[in-house]
């Protein structure tokens, strides 16, 4: 759909189930086990399962000659991500899987790292930071968000701004994204004159504190970068203020803006104003079919409540199997 990755993507993985795969008993088709580790009572571990399972029975029903069949393998995580690291080692000890599909977080693919290492299996991550690049077997299958940062500060720049505010979440990836961010900046001679550091887990009172203290300071131009529910709350909190009209500039990025679609009305309603960068994915066919099937697959599952778009980590995770079922294919019959 959006072929991201694809030929590099396969020749990994194909050089790693070189050997791991072992032969079935049954003549007809060899299954491979491939662990999925996601928060299912998040939106997003929902979105990713629902897609997956849908790509799998579409690629199988596109290739019905093929010998393989992979299977998935699902653990719950319950949004912690020491969960990830024992999901992870019950997967390797107990089904043999070999690959995993999921870990959302950063602090999750951290934790998987040294296991993809020592057990030689490829780990699929939605994580978005960087540091991913550096071990051959953990694979990001979304967009690095380092990439936008430099348009970010283009834009900034076009508007004759010297200085900026920072709004990030106050996380291990949010501080290593700061650090990416104000790099961008500084290459285009644009001050960052502080950097707010939130908790996700801060309540509206702390954020109306941190709020009221960025109103005070030199610079009416803010970034954010920041998970959509702390978006929400503190552009709720902003617009309280009167802080979203004439005279400021907020800029969001694909951190926020690519997760819209999970934000409630009110939520966007305060965001109003705000200018947002976003993934692309050019409008071909096969994605406009996929969005179809999805809305039908959700509506068919939730009848009564209101169908959501599918998010930008449902298309990766779609895209991401192809490539990963093509692969077992190939290895299992170069080795006939």
């Amino acid at each position: 759909m959006t072929n991201c990755k694809s030929f590099p993507f396969l020749i990994l993985l194909l050089l790693t189930f070189q050997s791991l795969l072992t032969a079935h008993e049954d003549p007809s088709y060899k299954d491979v086990q491939v662990g999925v580790i996601l928060d299912m009572d998040s939106w997003v571990g929902k979105v990713v399962y629902t897609c997956i399972t849908m790509a799998i029975s579409d690629f199988y029903t596109a290739n019905p000659h093929y010998r393989t069949r992979i299977v998935f393998k699902t653990r719950d995580t319950n949004g912690e991500p020491l969960r990830a690291l024992s999901a992870a080692l019950d997967l390797l000890e107990n089904t043999e899987v070999q690959a995993i599909i999921g870990p959302e977080s950063t602090a999750e693919a951290r934790f998987l790292e040294v296991l993809g290492d020592k057990a030689n299996i490829p780990i699929l991550s939605f994580s978005t930071s960087p540091f991913l690049n550096q071990n051959p077997y953990l694979l990001g299958i979304s967009q690095d968000e380092t990439t936008q940062f430099k348009g970010i500060a283009a834009m900034v720049e076009s508007f004759k701004a010297k200085n900026v505010i920072l709004i990030c979440e106050n996380t291990a990836n949010g501080r290593e994204m700061a650090t990416y961010i104000v790099s961008a900046f500084q290459e285009k001679n644009i001050h960052v004159t502080y950097t707010s550091l939130v908790s996700t887990t801060a309540n509206h009172e702390e954020i109306k504190e941190e709020i009221l203290k960025l109103q005070t300071m030199q610079g009416k131009v803010f970034v954010m970068h920041t998970p959509p529910s702390l978006a929400s709350d503190l552009f709720s909190r902003a617009k309280e203020l009167g802080m979203m009209g004439e005279g400021y500039m907020w800029i969001i990025t694909s951190k926020i803006a690519n997760f819209l679609d999970s934000v409630d009305a009110e939520a966007i309603k305060s965001m109003q104003g705000a200018v947002g960068f976003r993934s692309y994915f050019p409008a071909l066919r096969k994605l406009n079919n996929f969005v179809a099937k999805w809305r039908k697959e959700h509506y068919s599952l939730i009848p009564f409540m209101e169908v959501k778009e599918v998010d930008y980590n449902g298309i990766w995770a779609y895209d991401a199997v192809y490539p990963l079922a093509m692969a077992v294919e190939k290895v299992v019959n170069s080795s006939l």
